[in-house]
């Protein structure tokens, strides 16, 4: 049996601009409570952005599928293929097209959103991460290679800035990941360590009706202390970014570093189904940004001559 050809779009400026459109749309409904972060970037930049993070939610929203042969599925084969033919001008949607000319603006390289993906198919065969090291792997590839593909696009002064975009993103994965943790097993997504929750003698069926007690706060604390390391390393990615991308970056951490804070003084905030932020924490991040005044945080390098 032949396989069926998936349809391609003829290219040109119009498609690539509704590409756009439609990223911007997902991106912004997606992440309406932290889009501000971008607010102080050039037009074409924050498009840039867009794709990158449109791919990102891509691979996210794989997570919901299982492989019950613990092999590669159709559809994440498909997904790939069609990131790999739309470098050759075959694109089988819109937002293809804006995500290749995005990266090839901007000298983007293509690897890391196939890092993105294997990610994705790695939840999809598991469905769990055995240790500590797992987890980390899987953080790279769904928070630092997103990070790392994002930085020539923000701005770079320094070539040398993989390895803090890296940890960067790690720490903005993982705190996103524990303060999402209870909501994930719900839907029976268990992302942290299995080796990990077993130490603390974590039970699932507790945290599905938000009651952590002290087994909660060990695992809280244990990963709030992991996360704490890879921040400091990952706020030097400061110093290879130009003013813009710095700022943007900056905000990033400060949002997150504020969120794994709360987590650490109050395990239990973490189990609130209205989130470890509160609007007016989340108002005065956004604020801060706005008047050019964000990333007063320990983990953000003060630089000479930034603002």
């Amino acid at each position: 049996m032949t396989e069926a050809v998936r349809p391609r779009i003829k290219l040109n400026k119009t498609i690539v601009e509704q590409g756009y459109k439609y990223c911007r749309q997902r991106v912004r409904k997606q992440f309406r409570d932290q889009i501000w972060v971008t607010s102080n970037l050039p037009v074409d930049k924050k498009r840039a952005l867009e794709t990158l993070m449109w791919h990102l939610i891509q691979c996210l929203d794989l997570l919901d599928l299982t492989s019950p042969t613990h092999l590669p599925l159709d559809v994440w084969s498909d997904v790939r293929s069609d990131v790999s033919d739309a470098f050759l001008d075959q694109c089988t949607r819109e937002e293809l097209a804006a995500l290749v000319d995005s990266f090839r603006k901007f000298n983007v390289p293509k690897q890391y959103l196939f890092d993105m993906l294997d990610g994705a198919d790695s939840w999809i065969r598991n469905q769990q991460m055995d240790t500590y090291d797992d987890l980390k792997m899987f953080a790279y590839r769904l928070g630092g290679a997103p990070m790392v593909a994002a930085v020539p696009i923000l701005g770079f002064i320094e070539p040398e800035y993989e390895s803090s975009a890296i940890r960067c993103g790690q720490a903005v994965f993982l705190t996103q990941l524990l303060a999402n943790c209870v909501n994930n097993m719900k839907k029976y997504k268990h992302f942290l360590a299995v080796e990990d929750c077993d130490d603390c003698e974590i039970v699932p069926d507790r945290l599905r009706l938000r009651q952590g007690g002290q087994p909660w706060i060990d695992l809280v604390r244990l990963y709030s202390a992991r996360i704490e390391e890879l921040f400091y390393d990952g706020g030097q990615l400061i110093n290879y970014l130009d003013f813009d991308g710095a700022r943007t970056i900056k905000s990033i951490l400060g949002l997150h570093w504020k969120m794994l804070m709360n987590m650490k003084d109050d395990p239990d905030c973490a189990l609130s189904e209205f989130g470890v932020l509160s609007k007016r924490e989340l108002f005065g991040l956004k604020s801060r940004h706005l008047m050019g005044t964000e990333g007063n945080v320990p983990v953000v390098p003060k630089r000479t001559g930034l603002h």
